[in-house]
């Protein structure tokens, strides 16, 4: 009888040590995922300040090229194509930049969707 109980009482050890360890493999995803969004959020802010220095250093450009240009009146179809060369260079790096830092992306190199799968199996 004595076997049996310690056998029991074994059993509901191994089972509550199992629940730990699930919860704690549940909690350190979280953490693991607050961490990865922490540090994508960061690079955004970094790069928006070092984009914003450029994008106010190539407006300054652009504003001394159209002063010049806009000394003589006949030179319209040249400040058309100025126009759209400085709007090519600010929404392509735009459209990359969305998609380098996309959530999904980073979702999915960083390991998290593994780690996800992997706590999703476990519970």
């Amino acid at each position: 009888m004595r076997f049996i109980w310690r056998l029991v009482l074994m059993l509901i050890r191994q089972q509550a040590k199992l629940r730990l360890l699930t919860e704690v493999k549940k909690k350190g995803a979280i953490a693991y995922l607050r961490a990865v969004n922490g540090s994508r959020r960061f690079l955004i802010g970094a790069l928006v300040a070092f984009i914003l220095l450029q994008f106010m250093v190539l407006a300054g450009f652009g504003a001394l090229i159209t002063g010049f240009m806009l000394w003589e009146a006949d030179h319209a179809l040249k400040l058309q194509i100025l126009f759209g060369i400085f709007v090519g260079l600010f929404s392509v790096p735009a459209l990359f930049l969305s998609f380098l830092f996309s959530e999904r992306l980073w979702y999915k190199a960083s390991g998290a969707e593994k780690l996800i799968d992997a706590v999703r199996k476990s519970a």
